[in-house]
């Protein structure tokens, strides 16, 4: 596999480990109200790696809903410089997420079965998008416009995000 996926499969593999640790009880544990638990980080990992970053990536491969001739924000430019999101909170506009929060998981098995679908879905595009045109982009909330294999290294920079947020929820559930 190349240089692409073997980023995205370390990632999800620590998440993956990491699930092993937790009882479904902690898993479903909100530290309040308008927090998330641990499982909605993990669905909303799996989710919107698959459905939001993974298809852009793939619909940018297959030459389809793109321009050209745009680039990215400062936002863009220095995310991948320096290969993270800023230590920060970021609320995407309602319209990149449906105005919904993630679900709770149903089990542990759902989660699992998730993040491999994410392994198994990533692996399957990663060629044809390192192969795709760097000039073709679509737009991304905050960074402006991203290539495939840009939209692509995003899913595994939002799991290296989202360890920030795993870390806080692991304090408060005495990890």
């Amino acid at each position: 596999m190349g240089q692409l996926y073997n980023r995205f499969e370390k990632q999800a593999n620590s998440w993956l480990a990491a699930l092993d640790t937790y009882t479904m009880e902690e898993l479903l544990k909100k530290p309040s109200d308008e927090s998330w638990s641990m499982g909605q980080v993990y669905i909303h990992i799996a989710t919107a790696n698959k459905y939001f970053l993974g298809k852009n990536a793939n619909s940018l491969a297959n030459g389809e809903d793109f321009t050209t001739g745009k680039s990215k924000t400062k936002w863009g430019r220095l995310v991948f410089l320096f290969n993270m999101f800023p230590p920060m909170s970021v609320k995407m506009p309602k319209k990149d997420t449906g105005g919904t929060e993630p679900i709770q998981p149903e089990s542990k098995e759902q989660i699992e079965r998730k993040i491999r679908e994410n392994l198994v879905f990533f692996k399957e595009i990663e060629e044809k998008v390192s192969q795709a045109p760097k000039s073709q982009v679509k737009k991304y909330p905050f960074l402006g416009y991203l290539n495939a294999a840009e939209w692509y290294t995003i899913a595994g920079l939002h799991m290296k995000h989202h360890l920030r947020q795993k870390r806080k929820l692991d304090k408060f559930l005495g990890k």
